[in-house]
């Protein structure tokens, strides 16, 4: 996997734990307002020393629901009859779990998020090495093409060094057969026999 795919999946993975995050921190606030309405219906009722559907049954049916808290049927529910104050205290129990799992939960999205923070920390650090490193071998590889251009320069010069070398021994060559045949030409081709 390379560095780019890491740091993506990193990111990805960030921010779907980010997007649970914020779903359980909603439901913590819906939790908390229906336990607001519970325990402000309880005091009601023990404030009153009375209960009424209207002001108590009515209203905790309707907070128990808006936080999901679906009700069992009449018939299932007229089953099991209890006291109000056993299923209040049921109530705030459940209510307590469920804070304390919301809480349990955020605790270990909140330190899965500093673990993939560490981890997008460290794929950054080392990205920066794999640029560094890159840019040393662009370096490298711009002296290295420096060098071969100043090795192809100092050949050419020596070719032509060589080649201004070659005409002048040429030049030599043909000046010395020019003084030879000026020689030869200047002694007669016959000489007389006396």
């Amino acid at each position: 996997m390379t560095i780019s795919e890491h740091e993506a999946k990193v990111l990805s993975d960030f921010e779907t734990y980010e997007a649970e995050a914020a779903t359980l921190r909603a439901r913590v606030a819906e939790l908390e307002a229906m336990g607001e309405k519970v325990n402000a219906i309880r005091n009601s009722i023990v404030g009153l020393q009375c209960f009424n559907f209207s002001e108590h049954a009515y209203p905790l049916v309707a907070a128990l629901n808006e936080a999901g808290f679906a009700g069992t049927p009449y018939p299932d529910a007229r089953a099991n009859v209890g006291t109000l104050l056993e299923r209040a205290n049921k109530a705030e129990v459940r209510v307590a779990e469920l804070e304390a799992g919301n809480v349990r939960r955020q605790v270990a999205l909140e330190a899965r998020i500093a673990e993939l923070e560490r981890e997008r920390d460290e794929a950054r650090r080392e990205w920066a090495v794999v640029r560094r490193d890159e840019s040393t071998q662009h370096a490298r590889a711009l002296k290295a093409e420096r060098d071969v251009a100043r090795l192809r320069e100092a050949a050419e010069y020596g070719q032509k060094a060589a080649e201004e070398r070659g005409i002048m021994q040429g030049l030599d060559y043909w000046r010395r057969k020019g003084e030879e045949w000026k020689a030869l030409l200047a002694e007669p081709l016959l000489t007389p026999k006396s």
